[in-house]
């Protein structure tokens, strides 16, 4: 059912541009509900106290999001401009708490498009269960990465960990819109995201117009309940002495987090046939010479996962410390690539490393409470091909940090001042 859009003269005031009639349930991507859109929406920033809410039209409109814990929706927000890209922070969250939104946009000439409702969770405070999904390479095959994307959301996680490839050619706005964001329209309608880069996103602008990770986008922390992400990008220089390199270095000292887990794209370990030499003729490299360097680091400031992608299959590593297999201490290292891209082939010996290997798409979800970090991987079928659990004894609880909302990002693009604003 397409949305209703309600016809008149453009209202003087910034909250108002027409009536429009609600419309239930959230349709899969490409229905005719999101006529008017190019993409979303989508959530972005998750915090127990507000979440970011974009989407993009296909001309320009204001944009709004009228949202609350209970229907009929009472609050509303807005990002106050006139553009095709709507980026609306919500704030005034409880904790752990299901919020229903709805976007609205309204055009120039005073039609009004209403996107179906759909829900989301507010991340819990510190001592809460969370449940993630973890995907990686979601490019050049966009009916691969829906049937994931469907799997994904049929486990109803929390939110989604990128692991950076989002799509084939990053300066292809086609490919994002059409590629990435529809066939996982409904996924990412309830979902929040967070990614790393990837080499295929170029470093492009539209990575910054579509993903909105904390300042400066391309490396940044967050913390969800008991766990904190460390997000950094391996197409930047990861070498000690780097910017990166200190900066994750410092933030990892001043974790408090229980659990600490690094996302970047490629893999500091990694069996593939033929990225790192071809392991048919000759003893290949063990990783990716871009993010190995940061191995020592992992290990001294107790690091517990690394997800990375950049290779399409699954690895999963033994508990590593100082090149050695080290079960209380060691890092682990899961290579997740397989939510879209064409499948690799694994070298034809197994590594010292490898506590498992597979081919095929794939996910991952992961469940962490107190002391137990609990993975577990899936095909694109659904079926569970790989389980592991670490286990560690917590300290006694201190007070709750108190739970700071990230600041809304500058804009990166040229934006249009809203016609009747006086500022």
């Amino acid at each position: 059912m397409p949305p209703r859009v309600a016809r008149g003269r453009l209202a003087c005031g910034l909250w108002f541009c027409g009536r429009a009639l609600f419309v239930a349930g959230l349709p899969l991507a490409g229905d005719s509900a999101f006529a008017g859109l190019r993409a979303g929406p989508w959530l972005q920033q998750p915090t127990a106290t507000s979440v970011i809410v974009m989407w993009e039209t296909a001309e320009l409109t204001t944009g709004r999001v009228r949202y609350g814990s209970v229907q009929p929706l009472e609050r509303e927000a807005t990002d106050g401009l006139v553009d095709t890209l709507h980026e609306v922070k919500l704030t005034g969250l409880a904790p752990g708490s299901a919020c229903f939104y709805v976007t609205i946009s309204c055009t120039l000439d005073g039609r009004t498009i209403e996107t179906p409702v759909a829900a989301f969770v507010a991340a819990p405070a510190p001592g809460a269960p969370v449940a993630f999904a973890v995907v990686g390479d979601t490019q050049d095959q966009p009916d691969v990465w829906e049937r994931v994307a469907e799997r994904v959301n049929a486990e109803r996680p929390a939110f989604l960990i990128h692991c950076g490839d989002i799509v084939g050619d990053g300066l292809d706005p086609r490919e994002w819109r059409e590629e990435f964001f529809a066939p996982a329209r409904e996924l990412l309608a309830h979902v929040p995201f967070l990614a790393v880069l990837g080499n295929h996103e170029l470093d492009s602008p539209l990575y910054y117009r579509y993903v909105a990770n904390p300042a400066p986008e391309h490396r940044c922390s967050f913390r969800y309940g008991d766990v904190e992400f460390f997000l950094i990008d391996s197409e930047r220089p990861l070498d000690e002495g780097s910017e990166q390199h200190g900066w994750l270095d410092g933030a990892l000292a001043a974790s408090q987090a229980p659990w600490k887990v690094v996302v970047v794209h490629r893999p500091p370990w990694s069996s593939d046939l033929d990225d790192y030499g071809d392991a048919r003729r000759t003893r290949p490299a063990e990783g990716d010479p871009c993010t190995r360097p940061v191995i020592p680091l992992l290990e001294r400031r107790g690091v517990d996962v690394l997800f990375c992608g950049h290779v399409h299959d699954y690895e999963r590593t033994w508990p590593i410390r100082a090149g050695r297999v080290d079960e209380e201490r060691g890092v682990v290292y899961i290579q997740t690539g397989g939510a879209g891209g064409y499948g690799e082939r694994h070298a034809p010996t197994r590594s010292w490393f490898t506590a498992h290997v597979r081919a095929g798409h794939h996910f991952l979800l992961v469940n962490i409470l107190g002391g137990t970090f609990d993975l577990k991987a899936y095909d694109d079928e659904g079926r569970l091909f790989d389980h592991w659990v670490r286990r560690k004894t917590l300290p006694a609880p201190a007070l709750a940090p108190r739970l700071a909302e990230a600041p809304l990002r500058p804009r990166l693009l040229e934006r249009h001042p809203h016609p009747h604003r006086q500022d």
